[in-house]
C-alpha cells in the first residue's frame, strides 16, 4: 500500500521491502515508546515508512537506514501525540491492550518479566507529560538535549532538569513498591 502512494522506481523496491521487513519491529517499538499505548502504532509506522520511501526514491539508497528510520518514527510519534492532545487521554494506570505484542513479550521473556515491563511502562505513563516526554526522547531514543528541547518547545536546561525529576520520581515509585509494610506491634504484655 505504501508503494502505491509514490511513483515507481523498481530498482529500489527490493531494497525498501528488505528494509521494511528488517526494521518494522524496531520502528513499532520506537513509536510505542514515544507515543505510549494510546497511539495508533500501525498508522504512525505507515507514515514513517512512507516518508522513508520518499527519501529513498528522491535521494537513493541510505547508508544507515536505522538511525534515519528511528528519527522519522520518533518525529511521527511526536506529531501523533501532539494531535492527540486535542482529545485528552489519560494513560495513567492503564496497561497496553493485548494485540499480540505483549503475548510475544511474555513468551520470549516470561510472564513475570512481561509484567515488570508493563508496570514500568505504567509508571512512565503516569509521569507528567513534560517529564515523560523528556525522559523518553532523551534517554530512550537518544535525542540530544537541544533536539529534545526543540521537540518539546522548552529550554535545553529544562530538558536536563525534567529528566532528573522523572528519574527521581521513578526511583521513588520503585522504592515505594519494594518497601515492606510497617511491622505489627503488639501493645501491652509479654508474649
Amino acid at each position: 500500500m505504501i508503494r502505491r502512494a509514490l511513483p515507481l522506481r523498481p530498482e529500489l523496491d527490493a531494497l525498501f521491502t528488505e528494509t521494511y521487513k528488517k526494521y518494522r519491529p524496531g520502528v513499532r517499538s520506537v513509536i510505542y515508546t514515544v507515543a505510549g499505548p494510546g497511539a495508533d502504532v500501525d498508522a504512525v509506522a505507515h507514515d514513517t515508512f512512507l516518508r522513508y520511501l520518499q527519501i529513498l526514491r528522491e535521494d537513493g539508497p541510505v547508508a544507515a537506514p536505522w538511525p534515519l528510520l528511528r528519527r522519522i518514527a520518533s518525529g511521527k510519534a511526536i506529531d501523533a501525540v501532539r494531535a492527540a492532545r486535542r482529545s485528552p487521554w489519560s494513560p495513567a494506570g492503564e496497561l497496553p491492550e493485548d494485540n499480540g505484542e505483549w503475548t510475544s513479550v511474555s513468551r520470549t521473556l516470561g510472564p513475570d518479566r512481561a509484567l515488570e515491563i508493563a508496570e514500568v511502562l505504567r509508571d512512565i505513563n503516569s509521569l507528567t507529560e513534560e517529564l515523560r516526554w523528556a525522559l523518553l526522547l532523551r534517554e530512550y531514543l537518544g535525542l540530544s538535549r537541544t533536539e529534545t528541547a526543540e521537540a518539546l518547545g522548552i529550554a535545553p536546561a529544562s530538558v536536563s532538569a525534567s529528566v532528573r525529576r522523572a528519574k527521581k520520581k521513578l526511583r521513588q515509585r520503585a522504592a515505594e513498591t519494594e518497601l515492606p509494610g510497617p511491622p505489627h506491634r503488639v501493645e501491652g504484655g509479654s508474649q
